[in-house]
């Protein structure tokens, strides 16, 4: 790993984050989705809604933070297999993603709101992890051409 898989997974990790929390958001002022992103990221501080401003600000920060550790691993998988089929690898790493936190990690730690997901809520949080690991892909290989010369 080096210094541009780190500045690149920063900055992907940046864009990708309002990007798909945008898609949640759209999805949930539609009805098809019961939670959104931010709901979930304060929920891991068992919290089970945004109750101010404070609480916004900590949903949105944890959300980026998150986004940006996950992006390196995207960045750094693309820097060792390549660039070919980009957004199948984004989109497939993104369902990785998505099982990780739903299946393992969420249950573990307890948080409140994920009894309360319904079919349409998880397959939105799907969407909106494909449509991650799609940006991430999409933003990695255009900011940095280089990162293709280390496989």
């Amino acid at each position: 790993m080096t210094r541009d898989h780190v500045i690149t997974a920063i900055i992907a990790g940046l864009v990708a984050s309002p990007v798909s929390q945008a898609f949640m958001s759209i999805l949930s002022s539609l009805g098809l989705s019961r939670v959104t992103c931010l709901l979930l990221a304060i929920s891991l501080f068992g919290k089970a809604t945004i109750a101010g401003p404070a609480d916004l600000l900590l949903a949105w920060v944890s959300h980026i933070l998150i986004s940006v550790v996950f992006a390196l691993g995207l960045v750094v998988l693309l820097a060792v297999t390549g660039f070919d089929y980009l957004l199948i690898k984004g989109a497939a790493y993104g369902a990785a993603v998505w099982f990780l936190a739903l299946a393992l990690v969420v249950p573990a730690l307890k948080v409140p709101i994920i009894p309360k997901l319904d079919v349409a809520s998880e397959l939105s949080l799907l969407g909106h992890h494909l449509l991650w690991g799609m940006v991430v892909a999409g933003t990695a290989s255009r900011l940095n051409s280089r990162l293709r010369s280390y496989r």
